[in-house]
């Protein structure tokens, strides 16, 4: 009885270790802090980077809203800002600031954990950005913002 114990709690105790190395792994910090940030602009961003500071030109005139339980978030593509009218996305922000619904175009500094848009971005959005003239780089990356208070109350 009491070998058995033991097996199960090591195996529990492996089972957690690897969770929390493949989360660490995969977010750059361990679970609960935000790894560094680090300020990087449209041409040096990649997948490479974890956390990042980038200032583009917000296209609100393209947000897309989304509810996941009882949290609203706001996803809309960031431009440079020299291609402000540009159609090409390369960076899609994901947030919980909601934009103003008279602005369709913001200059905006973003921090946020960056990725591959994956299952994130559902296939809908794809397609209402796809027929508001935009199309997608193929290095196409997803911001989610950190979303500070001091950022929640602009």
């Amino acid at each position: 009885m009491r070998k058995t114990i033991i097996w199960i709690a090591s195996i529990f105790a492996v089972l957690t270790g690897i969770a929390l190395a493949i989360v660490t792994w995969e977010r750059g910090a361990f679970p609960g802090f935000d790894p560094p940030i680090v300020d990087v602009d449209f041409q040096s961003i990649s997948q490479e980077n974890r956390a990042v500071r980038i200032t583009g030109m917000a296209r609100y005139d393209a947000v897309s809203r989304m509810r996941l339980g009882e949290t609203k978030l706001y996803i809309f593509p960031i431009l440079p800002e020299e291609e402000m009218n540009g159609t090409l996305i390369k960076v899609v922000v994901q947030t919980k600031r909601k934009p103003d619904k008279y602005t369709t175009i913001e200059e905006l500094t973003i921090e946020g954990f960056v990725r591959p848009p994956g299952r994130a971005i559902p296939d809908r959005f794809y397609q209402n950005w796809s027929g508001r003239g935009y199309h997608f780089a193929e290095d196409l990356l997803f911001i989610e913002s950190y979303d500070k208070e001091d950022f929640l109350k602009q």
